[in-house]
């Protein structure tokens, strides 16, 4: 793979993505010397994602041989250091490494005799569950993590010794939690007093008041993982093993500044495309303006801020080297409109605004439907009202198909649960995919382990416990199957069954007297005894027995009761503090207690789990 320097980066916008899928098509039909190796196309979201997978196999008839990762963990990937030094500053390792080292200042004190991390060490006095400290970390690690992104130069100054004390009160001990983690890293110490007094004005601002061992050159720049991938790419050997011949990204709207200088320095070493949706080829920042005079439209105005601020970086790139824009607009032979839909279009791509009277009034005719708004009560009605539209809309255009729809929501964890209520009778007619849902949520196995772990620190409430067994993985594990459940409820709530595992469980837990009434102990019991008895209404050994005359129900009632004591003894061994590895261990063990999997999507389901264990002791081990 042979790189040239100075190739430009390649941006080409428009307002139809449609344009934008035809500009992409054309620049992967050029051969690239090597025909076996895989395109990289960045997209924003698996939506994207998709979409474009689909074109791509009706434009070409297949569409292989395509990696679509999403931009920012490229980048990361990218990012990664190839020591632990820099993976100690991730997000992830970062919330475990703030716990430790607030967790060890909370005896000290500061030269002042305030606490050495001001504010933050004082939040976490007293908090003997710890959940203080945990929500600490995690905003913490997410404001670290941020200021690699958008403020290295913060930062910087942080580790110089410069604590910013006009920016915020709270940069001072952000400061000096900064330089605990540089320290903690091995990427430095705070200097000797001699070194202070005699610290030359010349030396390099980063990390310039921590004494550098012999690797001084590199080590400051490890925990900026930008700063790592911009020392990276001037190195010909890296840039050959890692980077693509070339690079596309489609569809991004917006990226932070840091990500786009990452790929204007990657486009000195291989072109790199992005192609940019925008809603109109006028600038409307500010009076600087490209082509035609831009106007002031409303709806760009109140809801094209993001826009306006990625085209303004855009527009910043050309004056920092070679960068070839490319405008798919022809704005020349523009035909009036003839639907409100095409009015407003139009519109937003000229920029400019009816209501000021400059373009004159759109006529509406009575039957336009082409722009409608439905003001509904739920996010279930919402969808209701979007499935009829569809069905409408196939009914009355039959060729169309399903790839052909996409619907967007706010919140996809919030309409998920809706989305398969409403769609799922018409999957036949109208098959249907959630996109950019966590695999947590996504995958039945995963969604039953965290149901799992929410058990442990729950009242055991039966309807929680028994909702575990709706799983198909569960079932296989403990030879129930999916009409046993509803016959286990009706036990379970036959024998008084409510809630808690016995009476001293009540105590230790929720410091309640220890009674039995309506424990699942005491219900279990019941339910053994029947199977001994038989129909009675004679106390039996301090309880009444439950019984039927249904054959083989003690056959159901043995295998029911292996779940449960399988189950109330793995929630035991999860109440209890553990170091991360052992966590590991512990839900390594639990997975194969309670789940058999079965089937491509268990299966994918059971490896994802295996690889966020194998995450989790490497961030115990670098944290």
């Amino acid at each position: 793979m042979g790189y040239l320097p100075g190739v430009a980066l390649t941006i080409v916008t428009g307002y139809r993505l449609e344009d934008l899928f035809d500009a992409l098509v054309e620049r992967l039909a050029a051969p690239a010397s090597d025909p076996l190796a895989n395109e990289t196309v960045l997209v924003p979201g698996q939506g994207i994602a998709r979409w474009l997978e689909l074109r791509l196999a009706e434009r070409l008839g297949i569409a292989a041989g395509i990696e679509m990762p999403f931009l920012s963990s490229y980048l990361q990937t990218l990012c990664a250091a190839p020591d632990d030094a820099g993976d100690r500053f991730r997000r992830d390792v970062l919330v475990f490494r703030l716990w430790r080292i607030l967790s060890e200042a909370q005896t000290q004190t500061g030269p002042d005799g305030d606490p050495p991390f001001g504010p933050a060490s004082a939040y976490c006095r007293g908090d003997d569950l710890g959940v203080n400290k945990l929500q600490l970390c995690l905003r913490l690690a997410a404001r670290f993590d941020d200021y690699q992104l958008y403020r290295p130069d913060l930062l910087q100054a942080f580790a110089a010794g410069d604590d910013r004390r006009a920016l915020s009160p709270h940069a001072p001990w952000q400061a000096r939690l900064w330089r605990a983690l540089l320290e903690d890293a091995g990427l430095g110490r705070p200097p000797s007093r001699h070194r202070r007094k005699h610290r030359d004005d010349l030396t390099p601002p980063l990390f310039s008041d921590f004494e550098r061992d012999d690797a001084a050159p590199a080590a400051g720049d490890r925990a900026h993982r930008l700063a790592t991938l911009n020392r990276r790419l001037d190195d010909d050997d890296w840039c050959r093993q890692y980077l693509p011949e070339r690079l596309f990204a489609f569809g991004v709207t917006t990226v932070p500044q840091a990500f786009l200088e990452l790929l204007h320095r990657i486009a000195e070493r291989l072109p790199v495309h992005l192609f940019v949706p925008q809603p109109t080829p006028h600038y409307t920042g500010d009076l600087r303006q490209r082509g035609t005079t831009a106007g002031e439209h409303a709806l760009l105005a109140r809801f094209g801020a993001e826009s306006r601020d990625f085209q303004g970086m855009l527009l910043d790139l050309e004056d920092r080297g070679p960068v070839e824009h490319i405008d798919l607009v022809d704005l020349s032979d523009d035909p009036p409109p003839t639907s409100l839909l095409q009015c407003l279009q139009r519109d937003l791509v000229h920029a400019y605004d009816r209501g000021s009277g400059a373009a004159g009034r759109f006529r509406l005719r009575p039957d336009d439907a082409s722009l409608r708004v439905h003001d509904c009560h739920s996010p279930e009605r919402e969808l209701e009202v979007v499935r009829d539209q569809i069905c409408r809309a196939f009914r009355d255009d039959p060729s169309l198909e399903a790839r052909d729809v996409l619907v967007l929501v706010p919140d996809i964890d919030q309409y998920a649960p809706y989305a398969h209520a409403v769609f799922g009778p018409l999957a036949n007619r109208l098959p249907f995919h959630l996109a950019d849902r966590h695999p947590a949520r996504e995958l039945p196995i995963c969604r039953a382990l965290l149901h799992v772990l929410e058990l442990a620190d729950s009242r055991l409430g039966r309807d929680e416990v028994l909702h575990l067994l709706d799983d198909r993985a569960v079932q296989r594990r403990f030879g129930l199957f999916a009409g046993d459940v509803d016959t286990l409820r009706h036990l379970c709530r036959t024998a008084g069954i409510r809630w808690g595992l016995d009476a001293d469980s009540r105590r230790e837990r929720f410091d309640l007297p220890p009674f039995d009434d309506n424990a699942w102990q005491s219900g279990l019991r019941r339910l053994l005894l029947g199977t001994l008895t038989g129909p009675t209404e004679q106390l039996v050994l301090g309880h009444l027995p439950l019984a039927d005359t249904t054959e083989s129900r003690g056959e159901l009632l043995a295998r029911f009761l292996t779940f449960t004591r399988t189950l109330f003894q793995a929630i035991d061994g999860l109440q209890e503090p553990r170091p991360l590895t052992d966590w590991a261990d512990r839900i390594e063990e639990l997975m194969a207690a309670l789940f058999a999997p079965a089937g491509s999507g268990a299966d994918d389901g059971l490896r994802h789990l295996q690889r966020c264990m194998a995450d989790l002791r490497r961030t115990a081990q670098l944290a």
